[in-house]
Formats: C-alpha cells, structure tokens, sequence
C-alpha cells in the first residue's frame, strides 16, 4: 500500500470524529427499476461488473486511512479491493428502508484493516445504498456515486454471466484536493477574534443561551444509534411545492426551514413541552451548502466540500413566506463567503480530539440540520432514451446521515430522484432528543408541507 496526501481540514475533523466513537457515516439509497424486471436484476453478475469500472473513476473509494488516533493521519491506497467484503444483499426492501437504515448509521467502519472507507447493501427490490466515511465524501458525493453507478449498468453488457470479486486500485490515483487546498478559506481577522473570545465568554452571556437545543451533549461518549423516519412527497407535490416557493421568492431549503421552524413551535408550545422552553426564545439551525462552485470540483466527483451556514430563529408557531425568502437570500450571499467557517478549524492546531471531547457535557450548537442535496440529475445524453432504448432508472433517493453525539439535536436530510420524487429522511439519537417529541414534529411537518402544496397555508 502507498501513502497518498494528508486529510484537509474537514476531512480531518470527520476521521477524528468516527475515530472517537462520534459518528458512523452517511449514505444515500437509491431504488434502481428497469423496464424487464423478470429478467434483469442487480445481482453479483451484473453489479460487481459495474463497481469494477467505476471505482477508479472515484480514487477516494480505493483508500483507507491511518489510525486515526494517531496523528498525522495520511489517506493510504489500497492495492486491491474484494468486494464480496464491502458489498451485502439482504431479504429486504425499500419498505424496509428506516430499519436498514438505522441498522447502518449504528455501524462504524473498521479503520484497523485494509479496507475502503465504503459499503454497499443490495435489497431484493434492486434498492442500492451506499453507506461511506463521512472523511471521504459530502452529501453530493452520494450523487456522484449512484450517477456513474447507473451510468455503468446501462453502458455494461446487460448478459454478462460471470463477474470477478476484486478490484485491482491502480498504482497512479490522484485523489481531488481538500477544499482548503483548492480554494482560500482563511477567515477574517473578526471572525477570528469572535471564535477566539467564544473559548472564554460564558454561554449565559451570549444569545445562545436563549436558544433551545434539546439535550446537552452527554458527558460521556454512548453507543451509537440512530433513528430515522421518512416522509415522501410524490412528484407532482414535489413539482407544485417548487412553482410555490418561485412564487413567493423562496426556494425548497429556506422553504422547508421555515416549515421545520414552524413545526417545531407547534410542539414546543404543548403542554407537555412547553416547560423545556422556559427562557427560551429562538431555535438554532446549521445549513450545509456546497463549495464545489468555489473549489472547481465537478458534480461527478466523490470529495468533501461543503460548509456550514449557522441561522437563529425565533420560537414562531406560524409559518412564514417572508422568513422563507429573506432565508433565501440569507443563504444565497453567504454562500459565497461561508468558506471561512473551515478555515476556523486551523484555530484547534490540529487538536480535533481535544475540540470534540470539550463538547461533552456541554449546550449542542443547533437545533437542527437541514442538509438538501438536490435532485439527482443526469447530462442530456444520459437521458437520451432512443439511443440507448429502455435500460436502468432511479425512481427514489434518499439521503440519510448519523452525527447524533454532539452535533444538531435533529437532522432532516433532503434528496429528490431524478422522477421527481423528492424523500425527507429525518435522524436523531436518543441521547439527543426525546422520540415522542420527534414524532409530533414529523406529523408536523408533513400536514405543514400538504398545507403549503395545497395553498391552504396562509400569507404572512
């Protein structure tokens, strides 16, 4: 094996993260269908195929990385990789997809052996998820991945009878640069003073202190688990809740927020929870956004590079179309400059560890997460259906991730398959927050978006 280039900021702050027990992964599901059910099927014979030609399109699924507990960590190559250790099938289907996916976000990847940093579980509906290091990909990646993957099956041979399990990793991969490499994220002198002096100033003297965050952090590190439950909107809902959001200057993200904002007002303010809010007067919430426009990345490729937008807003139990859209605008310029929040990192000195066990015991930062990565989209000649004739499709995506520990209290994950059909994955952890409040808001948030497609939701 062959040491490759250090980890980036980011990827860092993830490997140390998983390496101290904090998080798993994230994945992406993704239902494949093909007009010929009866004869075509992503069985080893024709999936293994695929994987073999599309895994050194991605250098970063042919590495595993140095013990994270010892510095520096290094991304190593791998010379082979066999997949009959990273890819399962399984007797489900994608009616079974919250328990599948809970079973994965409770499963950390084993960094003691020569392994990739990625996993495949096949369903008995053709139903792919990928589950990989959060180290090694962002929520985009998951796009990358599943947008090459179909693209090999439908280029493949579709009677191939015979398949080999290894993969042998080509001696001259060069991974994509960290976004810190690519792109100057050094912060400015205020931010820098303001995270500094934020090491000293006690949380009861800033407005965080008025924010609710569910739970603290627990003070000492739990097993890992995770819940996760999926709300599906159809299509044409999907279609109709987009031309609305154009309508009022919005798009789904601050949309969407606001929705979750709402919702979980609502329930805050029920007699069973409203004592968590005494003294409480706003929510917290982290919106991750790309930097691939910034680090000149391609859409195709598996890399790490996003940052992160931090929003307060107040306890409001009623929706609002101009909170949507002035979020929309929110995120449209800061999007340009939120790079910086990565360059903060440089202010740990490398102490990942230190940063991360500081936290236990401790106020979480957000409420939640809203982490929308998009539709799935393919160029037009991937599309062209009288080419190539009837072959593989994606009908649903979904997008899930665990980080329960000590980031955001709730994560709603956001994807849209290239049908149309657009999934919201919602995941916490018990040591996070309280189930039963979760479920009150999901219910929530699914009447408030058949609310908002329908046009019963009123204009404020």
């Amino acid at each position: 094996m062959a040491g490759l280039r250090s980890p980036g900021l980011l990827e860092s702050y993830h490997l140390v993260r998983h390496g101290l027990g904090i998080d798993t992964c994230i994945l992406s599901a993704a239902k494949y269908v093909h007009p010929d059910p009866d004869r075509y099927s992503l069985s080893q014979q024709l999936l293994f195929p695929a994987l073999r030609s599309i895994i050194p399109q991605h250098p970063i699924l042919c590495v595993r990385a140095s013990d994270e507990r010892v510095s520096p960590i290094h991304f190593i190559r791998l010379d082979t990789i066999d997949l009959s250790e990273i890819v399962r099938y399984v007797d489900q289907s994608f009616q079974h997809l919250e328990e599948v996916i809970e079973f994965e976000l409770a499963k950390p990847f084993d960094t003691t052996r020569d392994v990739p940093l990625w996993r495949i579980t096949v369903l008995n509906d053709n139903t792919i998820i990928f589950a990989y290091h959060h180290g090694i990909g962002d929520g985009m990646s998951s796009l990358a991945f599943h947008r090459t993957l179909l693209r090999a099956l439908r280029a493949q041979n579709q009677t191939l009878d015979s398949f080999i399990q290894k993969v042998f990793v080509p001696k001259d991969i060069t991974l994509v640069g960290a976004s810190d490499q690519l792109t100057d994220v050094s912060p400015s002198w205020a931010e820098v003073i303001r995270a500094v002096l934020g090491l000293f100033i006690p949380p009861s003297w800033t407005s965080a202190a008025k924010s609710w965050t569910a739970n603290d952090v627990p003070a000492q590190i739990p097993p890992l688990q995770a819940h996760a439950r999926i709300i599906q909107v159809a299509a044409r809902d999907a279609q109709r809740l987009l031309e609305v959001c154009r309508t009022h200057n919005a798009t789904i993200t601050s949309a969407l927020h606001s929705l979750m904002i709402s919702s979980l007002s609502n329930i805050l303010q029920n007699s069973s929870y409203l004592p968590l809010i005494t003294n409480k007067s706003t929510l917290s919430s982290s919106i991750p956004v790309s930097l691939r426009f910034q680090t000149g990345v391609s859409k195709d490729a598996v890399c790490n590079h996003p940052s992160m937008i931090f929003v307060t807003s107040p306890i409001q139990p009623q929706f609002s179309w101009s909170d949507a859209s002035a979020l929309a605008t929110t995120l449209r310029t800061e999007s340009r400059t939120c790079k910086s929040q990565l360059g903060l990192l440089r202010l740990l000195f490398g102490d990942y560890a230190g940063f991360f066990k500081g936290k236990l015991g401790k106020k979480r930062q957000a409420t939640f997460e809203l982490s929308n990565i998009g539709r799935f989209e393919l160029d037009d000649h991937d599309n062209d259906n009288e080419q190539r004739g009837p072959s593989w499709e994606i009908q649903d995506l979904v997008f899930a991730q665990c980080d329960v520990v000590v980031s955001a209290a709730i994560k709603v994950n956001v994807a849209s398959a290239p049908s149309g059909n657009m999934a919201i994955c919602v995941t916490w952890g018990d040591c996070a927050v309280d189930s039963q409040l979760v479920d009150m808001f999901i219910e929530k948030l699914k009447h408030q978006i058949s609310d908002l497609v329908e046009g019963s939701v009123p204009e404020y």
